[in-house]
């Protein structure tokens, strides 16, 4: 049986994230780099694995979705059209030198105009009768759900943002035994039949209005499954993903951060996070993201500061080693100031466009990270001066009793979070 979306995500991260020593480079600074790309590395992962591949062919492709990933950090503007895209590739082995051909297919944007939206929660209708949740995991830009039947059986539904590298699938081209155009709710898609014994199916599709793209597979028994029926009734449902209970220790561990005079039409939209004890470590991060009609994002990231000043997070785009993901010419700016009387930094578009804008607790514990999509550097800085502890860190909030309005509220968590702290290195 393949393991679980949470016992990859623990796997992918024991042999990916380490990093090579690179003395006398900043560790504080590699750590930082690697909590900035830490979602796009560690979802490649889970939509590669799922293919019955031998082993070593497996590590290869895992390799090659490894490799794409460090080359991008995830942006938060999709595209409003968007299509299926299949791509020849190979991949080295490590170890031995020799190649492997790939292909590699996924979601592309059809135009130039980003739409920042977030993908919603979109659920299947039709599971079919003796099938159980028994995964899900929601990002900003990626989701993933499983199913699975007592007996033999295993859905998996992953949808994503347009452009997102998540999401794409990685699969061996002597294993592809056949590949159809289909139909789902009117719109084109393709399905994979892999394996001689046609016992995974892999079905591709968009929701080209909302810039969503969609994988559904069927493996380990589950080959009576009708796919194209059950892909239609995959629908949008307008709910927030649930709050995760590592999200509630992350924000523990930190305090509960959050900007107190959002911009109007803002609310909150999506909490996402880790606790450092997942891991036995003590960095900690939380995502908080704000959305307005119009699907504009705003998110407040506070981690562990990695850092003893803002100066590490910005260095890199200060000296040029840096770039945005959606534009990777570009050569951003770094404005010293202030937030709340602590020093910061407000990372620019050459155009003058804030890109993010970092800073630390006074005491140097808890750095922010904050970036907004549609807001000018003026009000990017006006929100973070409204930044505020909510609650203390629960190592140091005094105790509150039981059902009192202090305690803090438990929510059940439909979503399990799981992402890697950075590497400690010495």
């Amino acid at each position: 049986m393949i393991a679980r979306i949470s016992d990859l995500m623990e796997n992918y991260r024991d042999d990916v994230y380490d990093l090579p020593d690179r003395a006398p480079a900043d560790p504080g600074r590699i750590r930082a780099r690697v909590a900035e790309r830490i979602d796009a590395l560690r979802l490649t992962e889970p939509a590669a694995s799922r293919t019955k591949l031998p082993r070593r062919a497996l590590r290869i492709a895992l390799l090659a979705a490894a490799l794409t990933a460090l080359l991008s950090v995830t942006a938060y503007a999709v595209y409003q059209r968007i299509v299926i895209v299949e791509r020849q590739t190979q991949a080295t082995d490590m170890d031995t030198g020799e190649t492997q051909p790939l292909i590699e297919v996924g979601f592309e944007p059809t135009g130039d105009d980003p739409v920042p939206v977030l993908p919603g929660v979109w659920e299947m209708g039709a599971v079919p009768e003796g099938f159980t949740m028994t995964d899900s995991f929601y990002s900003a830009g990626f989701s993933t759900m499983c199913w699975e039947r007592d007996g033999g059986g295993r859905l998996d539904l992953t949808y994503t943002k347009g452009g997102n590298e998540p999401g794409s699938e990685t699969l061996l081209p002597d294993d592809v035994v056949e590949k159809e155009d289909i139909t789902v709710n009117g719109g084109p898609g393709t399905l994979y039949t892999i394996g001689e014994d046609g016992n995974y199916r892999s079905l591709l599709w968009t929701d080209e209005e909302r810039g969503v793209g969609f994988v559904l597979t069927a493996q380990d028994g589950a080959d009576d499954v009708d796919l194209i029926s059950l892909a239609g009734s995959v629908t949008l449902t307008g709910e927030k993903p649930a709050v995760s209970e590592n999200t509630l220790a992350a924000i523990a561990e930190l305090g509960d951060w959050a900007p107190a005079d959002l911009p109007e039409g803002y609310g909150a939209y999506f909490d996402q996070g880790t606790p450092g004890s997942l891991y036995g470590g003590t960095y900690s991060y939380v995502r908080r993201f704000y959305t307005d009609e119009a699907g504009n994002a705003i998110e407040l990231r506070c981690e562990t500061a990695v850092n003893e000043t803002y100066a590490g997070y910005v260095e890199n785009y200060r000296s040029g080693l840096e770039h945005p993901a959606d534009q990777p010419d570009a050569v951003c700016t770094v404005t010293d100031t202030t937030v709340q009387g602590q020093p910061a930094g407000l990372i620019e578009y050459p155009d003058g466009t804030p890109l993010r804008l970092v800073w630390l607790t006074e005491d140097g514990t808890v750095a922010f990270l904050l970036s907004a999509d549609g807001l000018t550097s003026e009000e990017l800085l006006g929100l973070a001066e409204s930044v505020t502890c909510l609650a203390q860190p629960a190592a140091t909030a005094p105790a509150a009793p039981a059902g009192s309005d202090a305690a803090p509220a438990v929510k059940d968590a439909e979503a399990v979070a799981v992402t890697p702290k950075p590497t400690e290195r010495p």
